[in-house]
């Protein structure tokens, strides 16, 4: 059935997908009940009064096999049903898909590099789907698929480059590593020497040293 090949793709456009319909399930009520009519008046009527006529029952068999071989074709045909004007074609969804998530992906970029989420404390997914004003699912798919990374290697991401960024600053060479973790969003030092040794394959202390050499 294409409503239900497609109702992924629907659901994440829209909230309710009750006006989609397919217009060959209606036609086939209406030969349904055309061909029940049919055999109501065969039984009825004809098989009582030309019991012994073959011709009679040959006639209505012949007519119940074009309304079951028309049923047939325009089931077959339900893909070009489909893609008719009046229907809700299935390229469309996908660009307003695309158009939904590149505006979501803009939401989300500046709400990471120009209000700096990554530096509140405890963040959760839940934060950033309150100021993007979305759901879970779509940003974490989101993140997965344009980024590669799930939600919180995204935001420890940001926090060691906020780290980096302040460990070759002057202004930050009398910080302690506890406190330049605090200030990238990292609740402890563990976690930030955990997350920094991930994305840069070395540790704060060691990189502040190997930055300090370099400037001198």
């Amino acid at each position: 059935m294409v409503l239900i090949k497609y109702q992924k793709s629907i659901n994440e456009i829209f909230s309710d997908n009750l006006s989609f319909e397919l217009n060959w399930v209606k036609f086939f009520f209406r030969f349904f009940a055309l061909w029940a009519i049919v055999a109501f008046i065969e039984n009825t009527f004809l098989t009582n009064k030309f019991y012994d006529t073959d011709q009679i029952s040959l006639i209505i068999y012949f007519f119940q096999s074009i309304l079951l071989s028309s049923l047939y074709i325009l089931a077959s045909t339900q893909r070009k049903v489909h893609n008719r004007a009046d229907f809700h074609d299935v390229s469309n969804i996908q660009i307003k898909n695309q158009a939904v998530n590149h505006n979501l992906k803009d939401k989300l970029i500046e709400t990471f590099d120009e209000k700096q989420f990554y530096l509140k404390k405890d963040l959760t997914i839940w934060d950033v789907c309150r100021e993007t004003n979305s759901n879970r699912t779509y940003i974490s798919n989101l993140i997965n698929d344009e980024f590669g990374m799930n939600f919180n290697h995204f935001v420890n991401k940001y926090r060691v480059e906020q780290a980096i960024y302040m460990l070759k600053n002057a202004d930050y060479n009398q910080k302690p590593l506890d406190e330049i973790a605090r200030l990238s969003g990292f609740n402890s030092l563990t976690s930030f020497n955990r997350a920094f040794k991930k994305f840069t394959n070395s540790y704060p202390g060691s990189y502040r040293k190997k930055v300090e050499v370099e400037i001198v």
